[in-house]
C-alpha cells in the first residue's frame, strides 16, 4: 500500500500532465493530427514522447511508428535524446530499447518502430496505430513517407485512416501555436 502511494505522489510532483505548459498537452476532442508549429525550445519532442509514452500506458497503441527526417535524427532526438521517449519513461514502465531492430517493446507488449523519411518504402507492409512525426518539414521525401505512413496506419481501437478532402482535413486537424523563436516540427496522431 506504501508503495502504491508513493507511486501516486511521485506521478503528482513529477508527471507530465503536471509539469507540461497548456499547450503542450494534447487538444481536446477526437482529433486526427495534432500538429505543433513551434521554435526551439518550445518543449516539442517532450511533448511527443510523453504523448506515445501516454497512448502506450493507456492502451490505446499498441504499435506505434517513430519517423523522422533521417535514422539519426529518429534515433537520437525521439527514442535517446534528453527529452526523447527513454528518458520520459519511468524505470516501472521503461521500454527494452532493441537499436538494431529499429525498436522498443513496453512491459504491457506495446512496441514502436524507427522510420527515417529518406527511406519512404520501409514503411510499406507495417500495420500502426499510432504514428510521432518529428520535423515534417525537414524530410528529404515528405509526399512519398506521408502517403506510405498513412497506408500504415491501420491498426488499432480507432478506425483506419481514409483520405479526407481539405475541407474535411480542416476538421481533424488540431494545430497548436508555439511562442518560441524559429523551426517547426511535427507531431501527428495520425489515427481516425
Amino acid at each position: 500500500m506504501l508503495d502504491l502511494a508513493s507511486r501516486l505522489a511521485d506521478e503528482l510532483e513529477t508527471g507530465w500532465s503536471s509539469l507540461a505548459r497548456p499547450s503542450q498537452l494534447p487538444p481536446p476532442g477526437n482529433w486526427v493530427i495534432w500538429l505543433i508549429l513551434a521554435g526551439r525550445g518550445f518543449g516539442k519532442t517532450r511533448a511527443g514522447a510523453e504523448w506515445v509514452r501516454s497512448n502506450v500506458e493507456s492502451g490505446n497503441a499498441k504499435s506505434i511508428a517513430i519517423v523522422g527526417a533521417t535514422a539519426a535524427d529518429t534515433r537520437d532526438t525521439c527514442v535517446e535524446g534528453s527529452s526523447g521517449i527513454l528518458s520520459v519513461s519511468p524505470s516501472r514502465n521503461r521500454p527494452i530499447y532493441e537499436p538494431s531492430k529499429r525498436r522498443l517493446t513496453w512491459p504491457n507488449g506495446a512496441f514502436a518502430t524507427m522510420y527515417s523519411a529518406e527511406e519512404a518504402d520501409r514503411l510499406r507492409g507495417p500495420n500502426h496505430d499510432l504514428a510521432w512525426c518529428d520535423e515534417l518539414a525537414s524530410w528529404a521525401n515528405q509526399q512519398a513517407t506521408w502517403d506510405n505512413l498513412l497506408m500504415t496506419l491501420r491498426a488499432g481501437v480507432q478506425p483506419p485512416v481514409h483520405h479526407h478532402n481539405d475541407a474535411e482535413a480542416e476538421q481533424v486537424t488540431q494545430v497548436t501555436y508555439g511562442t518560441s523563436r524559429a523551426g517547426c516540427c511535427y507531431h501527428g496522431r495520425l489515427y481516425v
